[in-house]
């Protein structure tokens, strides 16, 4: 699988506002590479978004009209740091290229007019170092993904053996419907880099005893809440929304929609509740990931926000008063939250079962 790029012909984007250029550039290296071509640095950033996936190499002539080269490539830098990149330049404009390498900002540059020799090489280094990034980070992609199993699985069975005695079926209940809701790549649940790893998280003892300790700090958490009314932070017409559904379910929804405003920073203006059924919370013109990440943050984040917390506690409400599903819509995201089986054994079963579908190369 991890040779799977070396056996199909590298992208090359090559932009450059000299028409003839790009038909030279395309005509001599089409037999080598994918070529695609852009005659200013906007148009080829709009060439990369559409066809990421296809280009390892980008390489900019340096004088252009808007966007210079080195402007360009640094917005590629941005966006696409694994791409591999290469300035174009004139003679009259070495000082700048070589500024722009030392800055870290390009692979290498290419003095114009170029030497057939010199950019067979240049490009054929590129495209072999792109390759040796790419199946660095699919290695990098499935030693990660193993260890999110390892935490995920390892949180969900801590917090079935710690579960509080009240209400027990009700809280494992609400396990169960995140771990049936979490979408099929642990990326999207917001478990990534962010969670600050280092080699001490990759060894057994340490993960099993910090796991332990992030379930019991949540747990302790999780019942800490002596919320009794729908909080006034809320929006008059949202407060007025979750006065439909029994009190306590629209307590802790309240709560939940509360510190999303808080602490993630969510418009109040942009959330919007139905009493249902189903229940649906809408999230307008809202980016999905902080919500994601609220949402599943008690099984994957190495730091549980309250927000996550106060979600949970709203399952709970939601399966004690006998309701759901609940389901969740911000822009292109929609997630339902459904009452799944109580037995940890079935929780566990569903979650490694979830992990099947996980496609670590798109982490």
């Amino acid at each position: 699988m991890l040779n799977q790029q070396a056996e199909k012909k590298c992208g090359v984007l090559y932009i450059d506002d000299e028409e003839m250029a790009l038909k030279y550039f395309n005509r001599a290296f089409s037999d080598d590479y994918e070529v695609f071509t852009a005659a200013s640095g906007a148009e080829g950033l709009e060439v990369l978004r559409r066809e990421a996936d296809r280009i390892g190499i980008v390489l900019s002539d340096q004088r252009m009209p808007g966007m210079q080269g080195a402007e360009v490539l640094g917005a590629v830098r941005e966006e696409y740091p694994s791409k591999v990149r290469i300035l174009v330049t004139a003679y009259s404009d070495l000082e700048s290229a070589i500024e722009a390498v030392n800055k870290g900002h390009i692979y290498q540059y290419v003095s114009k007019p170029w030497d057939n020799d010199e950019i067979v090489i240049i490009l054929r280094r590129a495209a072999d170092y792109y390759r040796v990034l790419t199946e660095r980070n699919e290695l990098l992609a499935l030693k990660m993904s193993t260890l999110q199993r390892l935490i995920c699985g390892d949180r969900l069975k801590w917090l079935l053996l710690l579960e509080p005695a009240a209400d027990a079926a009700a809280f494992r209940g609400a396990l169960s419907t995140l771990v049936a809701a979490m979408p099929e790549t642990l990326e999207s649940a917001g478990a990534s880099s962010r969670r600050g790893f280092n080699r001490a998280d990759f060894e057994i003892g340490s993960l099993m005893r910090a796991e332990y300790e992030t379930a019991r700090q949540s747990l302790a958490a999780l019942q800490a809440s002596a919320a009794t009314e729908i909080s006034a932070d809320l929006p008059a017409a949202l407060r007025e929304s979750l006065a439909v559904i029994p009190p306590a379910a629209g307590v802790a929804l309240g709560e939940f929609l509360a510190e999303l405003i808080r602490s993630a920073g969510v418009p109040a203006a942009q959330i919007g509740f139905q009493a249902g059924p189903p229940l649906r919370i809408t999230f307008r013109a809202v980016s999905p990931e902080p919500i994601l990440r609220t949402l599943f943050g008690l099984l994957v984040e190495k730091q549980v926000a309250p927000a996550a917390l106060a979600f949970v506690r709203a399952l709970v409400a939601l399966q004690q008063a006998g309701l759901g599903p609940l389901e969740i819509d911000a822009q292109e995201l929609q997630l339902e939250f459904s009452p799944g089986p109580t037995q940890a054994e079935e929780i566990l079963d569903a979650l490694y079962k979830k992990f099947s579908t996980w496609d670590i190369f798109r982490l």
